[in-house]
Order: C-alpha cells, then structure tokens, then sequence
C-alpha cells in the first residue's frame, strides 16, 4: 500500500455525521450541509495553487476536510505529477513529502524531497527542500483558477453502525466518504455522484445516507452467521472513499477516486480510478479522444516508459510483475504535458508491490495524437 492510502486510511476521523435511521450508535450532532458552500464549517477546501519552485512554474491540487489532506502537483513544463503525502500538520502549517514512484522497488531508495509551508490567505508560503538537503528554494504558490478551470467545495460525511444487537463486544461497520463538489455545474456534480454510487436524483447528503442505510443492511445480513471461532476484530468492516481533482483547466477536469474497502480476511483492498470529463461536451473522455491508436502499438510506449521511471533492471519483466511484458490499461490520467496509466494491486503485480504509476508524455505519442489533444494542449507534431 502506498504511504499516501496508509496516510489516508488511517486518519479517519468523525466530520459530518450523517444520521441514519438504520444505524443506532453513538455518534456526533448531525449537521446539514449545503451540497455548494465552500467552509462548511469543518474547516474544509480545495484549492488550485499556481507559483514557481526554483523558477519552474507549478500547479498544486491541495484538499483538506477535518484532520484529513490530499496534495498533487506538478511542474508545468514536465505535466507528470508528484503526490505529496502530509507528515504532519500543526494548524497553518504543513509538511510534506515527496511521493517517488517506484522508491520502494530498488534496493537502492532515492531520496526523497520536503515542503515545509504555512498557508494563509490563500497562499502557500514555504520552502522546497532537495533529499539530500544540499538545494533548498523558497516559494509562494497562490490560489488561482483561471479560465477553464472551476472551483469546487469539499464534503465529507462518515458513519458508523454496530453489528450486532449486545451493547459491547459487537463488531462495527465504517462508512467515510471525502468529495469534491462543484460549483454551478450540476452536470459535473452527477457524474460525481455516478463516481460515488450513490443516486442522482438525491442531494448529497441524502444520497450518501441511503448509501450508508443499505451498505450497514448488508453488513448486519452477513453477520447473522457469525462463526464464534472468528476474532470478533475481523468483522469490523470499512468503506472509504476520496474524489479529487488532479487536473483542472482547459474546460477539463480529472477527478481522482480513491477507494478503501475491509469486508474480513488478511487486509483490506484499496485502488483509485480516473475520469476525465469535457465541460463544454458534457462528456466523459475516453483515452481515444487522446490518441488513436492500438493496444499492441501502446504496449512497448508504456513498458518503455515503466522501465525507465521504476528503474527496472532485469530483462524479464516476469521476475517482477505477473506477465513477462506490461500491459496497457484504460484507467488513465492527463496532464498539460502527457497521460498517465495506473495499474491497481493484483492487476500487473503483487498486493505488496502497490500501485504502478507510468507517466508517458504527448511527445511519444506524436503521430497518435487527436486534433482534439493538439488543439487542447497546443502541442506542436513533428512531420
């Protein structure tokens, strides 16, 4: 599991209560909070900050609901993203780390960079620090969302249900769900509901209840059998889920959707999948309305790509993944300056390998690019 889902899942911690009339635990006061209103009052945001590090221009995606933060950034020139995993957070101050895609694959570990901030005002304040503390760049990044991008508002809302009937020693069900939500644009809050699961024709809020009403329904129908020989601990089960956006200009917007689900055995399985939608098309975006072009000809791009980023070795990919070659993947991000492709656990490798993360730029896919990525990105095709 990679340090950014552990940092994750492990801070839970109680935001909006949704009361629901299945679930008779104790918990805090239920709030009600408009699907719309950035500051709900659980000092929660997204924020789209734009500056320089070390006269590199960067965009950050930084959101934050309760104890709870998500950070992505990248430099403008390079389009990969860098997940940044939160150390630690002291009111308006903020330290983070550097994510290195494939770190834990080598024996060899590169070091890893830091950001200490404050963050006031709408500004992020701080200083950029090398792995190996030889460089360090101070920075201001502000928020900023210019034509083409849209703001959005945070909400999150978490749950909980006994499993049995006794008042003590009874296994419990967590439900915790940290969204984004738009601003004036109901067809993009309905495709976030569609990433949610949740129904259409609800608010949020009442949506998320009857999502939770069915899944604590369900969790207590399963526990009717229970096997007594089991540890109690195995049946607390747990549902999380985050949307975020990594990109967020030129009229498109990529949510990010992290997912987190226990339902008994050795762990817990976790992965995150990607939808990029066209706001002026209203249109969920294939990667064929990117670059056209086959999956047998995508294959070598992408394993070169992997190759070269995780600073794989060994000439038989076999020793390493499931298959003796990667294989291409439809859950894909963009960037100003390429796409990504994200492999979940168990897809290509092992639990214990984590995600896979391939960032391939527009430049390698020259004669495959779309008029509409040309045109979107302004990228210039070699004859």
């Amino acid at each position: 599991m990679t340090l950014r889902m552990l940092l994750l899942l492990t801070s839970l911690i109680s935001i909006v209560s949704c009361s629901n009339p299945a679930s008779k635990t104790e918990k805090q006061n239920s709030t009600t909070t408009s699907d719309t209103i950035i500051g709900n009052g659980f000092n929660g945001y997204y924020m789209r900050l734009e500056g320089s590090i070390a006269n590199q221009p960067v965009v950050l995606h930084l959101e934050k609901l309760g104890d709870r933060y998500q950070a992505v950034y990248s430099y403008i020139t390079i389009g990969q993203w860098i997940p940044l995993a939160v150390d630690s957070s002291v009111k308006d101050s903020l330290f983070f780390s550097e994510q290195i895609p494939g770190n834990n694959w080598s024996e060899t570990q590169l070091p890893v960079s830091t950001w200490r901030c404050l963050l006031k005002d709408g500004n992020l304040q701080g200083e950029w620090v090398s792995g190996d503390h030889k460089k360090s760049f101070p920075f201001t990044l502000k928020e900023s969302y210019p034509i083409g991008s849209t703001k959005f508002a945070m909400l999150g809302y978490t749950d909980s249900a006994k499993g049995l009937p006794q008042p003590a020693e009874t296994p419990v069900a967590e439900s915790d769900f940290m969204f984004v939500v738009a601003e004036h644009n109901d067809w993009l809050n309905k495709q976030i509901r569609n990433i949610l699961n949740i129904d259409s024709n609800l608010s949020f809020e009442e949506g998320v209840n009857k999502s939770n009403a069915q899944y604590f329904a369900d969790y207590r129908s399963q526990l009717k059998d229970i096997d007594s020989l089991r540890p109690i601990e195995t049946f607390n089960y747990a549902r999380y889920q985050t949307i975020m956006p990594v990109y967020n200009d030129r009229n498109l917007v990529t949510l990010q959707n992290d997912f987190y689900e226990f339902s008994g055995g050795a762990h817990g399985n976790y992965g995150t999948l990607f939808h990029t939608y066209d706001l002026i098309n209203k249109k969920e975006l294939k990667l064929s309305d990117f670059i056209q072009i086959d999956s047998l000809t995508l294959q070598p791009i992408v394993e070169r790509a992997f190759r070269e980023q995780y600073r794989i070795k060994v000439k038989n990919l076999s020793q390493v993944l499931f298959d003796p070659h990667l294989a291409t993947t439809d859950n894909f991000y963009i960037t100003n300056k390429g796409i990504g492709f994200l492999y979940n656990p168990y897809e290509v490798a092992s639990y214990a390998q984590g995600q896979i993360n391939v960032f391939v730029p527009y430049t390698a896919f020259n004669r495959w690019l779309t008029p509409f990525a040309i045109e979107k990105f302004g990228i210039s095709v070699k004859p």
